[in-house]
């Protein structure tokens, strides 16, 4: 089932999390991604591939559903896409992640 980007509204996944009341990520700054580009008159100004009407949002919701060789194939968008916004998220998310101290562990623990 393809699905169409939900603009201004987080995935499915983010809203279960947000009611959740879980550990909310960091918002990542889009601009420091050569792929994507947004545009106020383009799309209605959401994130798209870069000199494309495609929004990123589309693709990776997709991407929960659909293998990349069947995303490449619906939304006509390169691996070489996808994989540059999927590595800066990762990139992204690492940098911003803090730095986690190692929990005491003793007999009880175990």
């Amino acid at each position: 089932m393809l699905r169409s980007a939900c603009y201004g509204e987080p995935p499915r996944r983010v809203r279960g999390m947000l009611r959740e009341g879980a550990q909310i990520m960091p918002t990542l700054d889009w601009s420091q991604c050569p792929a994507v580009e947004s545009i106020p008159d383009k799309v209605s100004g959401a994130l798209v591939f870069r000199d494309t009407r495609l929004p990123v949002a589309t693709v990776i919701e997709n991407l929960e559903d659909l293998s990349v060789e069947e995303v490449m194939e619906q939304f006509d968008v390169t691996r070489q896409q996808i994989a540059a916004v999927l590595d800066f998220v990762a990139q992204s998310l690492n940098a911003s992640a803090p730095e986690q101290q190692p929990l005491p562990v003793d007999a009880h623990s175990l």
